[in-house]
């Protein structure tokens, strides 16, 4: 069972169809076509079976802010950005001051607190961690200990791993990057939410 106080993402975007994700910068109200795809997605078949929907972050990529998003009740959809960032909230757009995690956060624990009787699928993505990977203020100055990778990164035999991974070149000297965006992005993903 899921807690009151937890924020559910998934991957409801993935119920699109391969047509609405080749032309995300088209996806608006004003391209009936990419409209017509976005129907058939998860939240508009929870909602046509009784659930309160809310989305709070991004939707698809290069969707028009000033755009709902289709089959959402309840939305603070957001333009890119970390701080004082662009929301279009149930229609109206606006800045709100703030990191957009933290507002987005609050945003979505209030779609929870105000729950009646009916099951409900909150639909939340902030924009971090995209780069430039700006972490609030409160933790921007956190130490984070230095990556010394996972038992699996340098293991020498690969062939039980799928084609990509028997590839790999990572390493805990060679972090391919990840090391980089972790001292960036100092613990994205143990940041509270209540």
């Amino acid at each position: 069972m899921v807690s009151r106080r937890t924020l559910l993402g998934t991957a409801a975007a993935a119920s699109l169809s391969a047509a609405a994700i080749a032309e995300p910068a088209k996806a608006s109200v004003a391209r009936p076509n990419v409209i017509a795809i976005v129907s058939k997605t998860v939240q508009r078949l929870l909602k046509d079976n009784g659930y309160r929907t809310g989305l709070y972050g991004k939707f698809l990529n290069g969707w028009n802010i000033n755009a709902a998003p289709p089959h959402f009740d309840e939305f603070a959809l957001l333009q890119p950005g970390y701080q004082n960032a662009t929301y279009n909230v149930d229609g109206t757009v606006q800045t709100i001051n703030g990191y957009s995690t933290t507002v987005l956060k609050n945003r979505a624990l209030g779609f929870i607190d105000r729950a009646d009787d009916r099951p409900w699928f909150l639909y939340f993505i902030p924009y971090a961690p995209h780069g430039p990977n700006t972490p609030e203020a409160k933790y921007a100055d956190i130490a984070v200990p230095p990556w010394s990778g996972r038992p699996s990164v340098p293991e020498a035999n690969r062939t039980d791993k799928p084609g990509l991974l028997r590839l790999g070149r990572r390493t805990p000297a060679n972090r391919g990057g990840v090391g980089i965006r972790r001292t960036r992005w100092p613990r994205a993903k143990a940041l509270p939410v209540g």
